[in-house]
């Protein structure tokens, strides 16, 4: 069963499924389910398969994350790795 997102909390996960259930969009992560409003569901279905956050403040606020880490390889060389 999906939970809800408190207020002042975050799920910050690869997203693997949206379904709309019962007015509500279930999103579906490593992590868990999570119920959100089925407004939602549009966007959310456009990042399926991207790591995304989601914070729960005042309303949802839903963006996709992308990190880019500088790594020092042998030899000096700079090396830059997408996660």
């Amino acid at each position: 069963m999906p939970k809800g997102l408190a207020e002042f909390n975050e799920v910050i996960d690869v997203l693997l499924k949206v379904k709309e259930q019962e007015e509500s969009a279930v999103v579906v992560f490593e992590s868990g389910e999570f119920s959100l409003p089925v407004e939602l569901a549009k966007k959310l279905r456009e990042l399926q398969g991207k790591k995304i956050g989601i914070l729960r403040l005042n309303g949802y606020h839903v963006c996709e994350l992308e990190a880019t880490l500088s790594c020092l390889v042998e030899g000096g060389n700079n090396d830059h790795m997408r996660l």
